[in-house]
């Protein structure tokens, strides 16, 4: 990857400017995440709406990942050469399109068509975002330019969701939709005006790129993205219900405990990004540890709305942390191959969102809600027992164990 501009041998502090590139990125992950869980908080309303089930409306969180998981597969392969600006550009202006859609969609049929225009954004936004961000800040600055970018996902979960769902039972679940559709035509053109130009001339192909998988952090890393965000999405796609039905968490008040979640989330987010920078391996660990610990709490001590603050506060906390850790954890061994493995890692985490979602919707409508949080609880199982088979095998392996790779970022703004 090749920036024009970037600084030619990545050793000075970046300048204040290109840190606020960083944030706009950030902005931009935001929208996207804001747009693919929206249906998450506004699930009450759109099944009233459109007359679906909840698992129908879950298929709108499942269609996205699903198609976001094929391209980001396949576009290292197609988009060689071409402006890495003007990728991002493009997802957002198809996310405006698709927000627009949603809203005056009269059938969950047309709900569903307007969402495969949001799986085309994230496929093509989450791969690339990450490489934009490295190439602005000297290589030293990986870490902290991988939190500030993914700040995004968590400010969605601060701000965005809770703000659309307050939205929705104040306004309409429609208008929140608009309102998502704004921002990104706003971070849009100022993702246009301002980021440099940066490009990738990596030859990669479908084949190629997973080929990466042979890098124990890329293998690892995807397994580990393919349970634990499974596990996550299980049961955070019907969160609404986790609160209402174990909780008594009356609706109008929902909004607040996804604000409480979302502000914890985002610290955890950035605690996760110191944690990588120490040990990328027990950055995860700590991840699929806290994660098994909130859980545990959900289904144990939630009885009424104080119990069920106090679980989700510590499952905002390790969840925050989800996607920092495991971006960085696969990039600290990925070396030459960065491209390709955000690629595999961008596919894994978007499918396994998709999956999450399908499975969830599946048990909450069959078997209830406590049955979305065991499967949760299996699946984060497999994830440690998938971080002790890495660390057996790979015992004192650099990448694994110290700070990120100084490969996972650009020398000079290359990658």
């Amino acid at each position: 990857m090749h920036s024009e501009q970037a600084n030619e041998h990545g050793t000075q502090h970046p300048s204040a400017p290109l840190w606020g590139r960083v944030v706009l990125l950030g902005f931009g992950i935001f929208t996207l995440v804001t747009l693919e869980q929206l249906p998450i908080g506004l699930l009450p309303l759109m099944t009233s709406d459109l007359h679906a089930t909840d698992g129908a409306i879950g298929l709108a969180v499942t269609l996205p990942g699903i198609l976001a998981a094929v391209i980001a597969l396949i576009l290292p392969g197609i988009t060689r050469g071409i402006d890495r600006r003007l990728i991002l550009v493009a997802s957002l202006a198809a996310v405006v399109l698709s927000t627009v859609g949603s809203a005056l969609a009269p059938s969950t049929g047309v709900l569903m068509a307007s969402r495969i225009l949001t799986g085309f954004a994230i496929g093509m936004y989450w791969p690339v975002m990450p490489q934009v961000a490295l190439a602005h800040v000297p290589r030293r600055h990986s870490a902290a330019a991988l939190s500030i970018a993914f700040a995004g996902v968590g400010s969605a979960v601060l701000l965005g969701i809770p703000l659309s769902t307050w939205l929705g039972t104040t306004v309409g679940w429609r208008e929140s939709f608009l309102l998502v559709g704004g921002i990104a035509a706003v971070v849009g053109v100022l993702q246009l005006l301002v980021l440099r130009p940066v490009h990738s001339q990596a030859a990669e192909t479908v084949r190629s790129t997973l080929r990466a998988l042979s890098i124990p952090t890329v293998k690892y890393g995807f397994l580990l993205a393919c349970t634990a965000v499974t596990a996550q999405f299980i049961s955070y796609s019907y969160v609404t219900r986790i609160l209402e039905q174990l909780g008594g968490v009356r609706i109008e008040h929902i909004s607040a405990f996804l604000l409480a979640y979302g502000v914890v989330g985002l610290l955890g987010n950035f605690a996760g990004g110191a944690a990588l920078h120490r040990s990328p391996w027990g950055s995860v660990c700590l991840l699929v540890g806290g994660m098994i610990a909130a859980l545990t709490l959900m289904v144990t001590i939630v009885h009424d709305p104080v119990t069920a603050l106090i679980a989700t506060i510590v499952w905002g906390a390790f969840a925050g942390m989800l996607s920092v850790t495991v971006q960085g954890f696969v990039l600290s061994g990925a070396g030459k191959r960065e491209d390709a493995a955000v690629a595999i890692n961008s596919s894994a985490f978007n499918g396994a969102i998709a999956m999450g979602a399908l499975i969830g919707g599946i048990l909450v409508d069959r078997s209830g809600i406590i049955a979305a949080l065991t499967a949760s609880l299996a699946l984060l199982a497999v994830s440690a027992g998938i971080l002790a088979a890495f660390r057996l095998r790979q015992p004192t392996r650099e990448g694994a164990d110290g700070a990120p790779s100084p490969t996972t970022a650009p020398e000079g703004g290359t990658a």
